[in-house]
């Protein structure tokens, strides 16, 4: 079956169906990635995106959460537009839960 994975918006072969057969099923994800995608609305995603995602969480448990203003890093953390911060999907991660707020870059698929 054909799904468009709701991150990038690609189109890709989903074969949950024959879960062994699927492509899924190749991308090695840690247990903090696992656990963070349990967080999220996504049902399918593209293996693009999982090694992506797995990347991101990698990365987020790595580095401190910023808890003042000078510590968010700009292009990491956050970026400008129109003079307002936007948080990116990094930071998002990086908190570890979705605010419900309609993020322009939530990575909760919320």
């Amino acid at each position: 079956m054909h799904k468009k994975c709701p991150r990038c918006q690609a189109i890709f072969k989903c074969q949950a169906g024959k879960i062994e057969n699927c492509a899924c099923t190749k991308v090695l994800l840690t247990e903090d990635t696992r656990r963070y995608l349990q967080q999220t609305s996504y049902d399918c995603l593209c293996t693009t995106c999982l090694m992506e995602l797995n990347e991101l969480v990698t990365l987020a448990r790595q580095l401190p959460l910023p808890t003042t203003r000078a510590a968010f890093k700009e292009n990491l953390h956050y970026y400008l537009d129109a003079g307002n911060w936007v948080m990116t999907e990094f930071y998002l991660i990086q908190r570890g839960y979705c605010c419900g707020n309609g993020c322009r870059h939530c990575p909760y698929g919320k």
